[in-house]
């Protein structure tokens, strides 16, 4: 994308997107694993990941990403029909994935869909009365922020963030998520 300020503008949407969907990706491979089908995360936790790689500098992944939607769709169907008590929370986080495909359609409408459905994750958390991470009174404020830090993050860079400033954003949100990812687990265990 040219350095531009509305390319520099759509650039930061997009990152900021995806930081959203990478806090909360992570519960998704624990609902496939247990009905035994972890490879089908696989599609999923590849979309986000694809979007770092572009970051990254390392090419265009939206052939990968639209190739990838027919699997996120069933897997979210499949999530859906479930009935377990975390379904809601992990087909959120479907719908954050499934906002980063669409995001090549329409940036605006696609970049508030993956940031609403992390806070859809953090509410079904608070919903089912999960015990927030230490330091948060709930899984919503939790959720805001770290979106705030990683708006702030994004924003305060003049230019093009470095690749340096990307990796920072990408681990915030790689550690906020084995949050999600610890407590899921909890959850999960606590299930008859």
């Amino acid at each position: 994308m040219p350095e531009t300020p509305d390319g520099l503008f759509v650039m930061r949407r997009r990152i900021l997107a995806v930081v959203a969907a990478s806090r909360v990706d992570s519960i998704v491979s624990l609902q496939a694993e247990t009905v035994g089908k972890v490879e089908d995360a696989y599609p999923a936790v590849q979309v986000v990941e694809s979007c770092w790689r572009e970051f990254g500098g390392l090419g265009d992944d939206s052939e990968l990403r639209r190739a990838a939607r027919p699997l996120v769709d069933r897997l979210r169907a499949d999530a859906e029909a479930s009935g377990f008590p975390w379904a809601h929370a992990v087909m959120a986080a479907l719908d954050s994935v499934l906002g980063l495909i669409d995001m090549d359609v329409d940036v605006n409408r696609s970049r508030a869909q993956v940031i609403g459905s992390a806070f859809s994750v953090a509410y079904e958390f608070d919903q089912q009365r999960v015990a927030p991470p230490a330091g948060a009174n709930s899984w919503f404020s939790f959720e805001a922020a770290g979106q705030a830090a990683a708006a702030d993050q994004i924003s305060s860079s003049g230019s093009s963030l470095s690749k340096e400033e990307l990796f920072n954003l990408r681990v915030g949100a790689g550690s906020d998520a084995m949050h999600y990812h610890r407590a899921m687990k909890e959850w999960m265990r606590s299930v008859p």
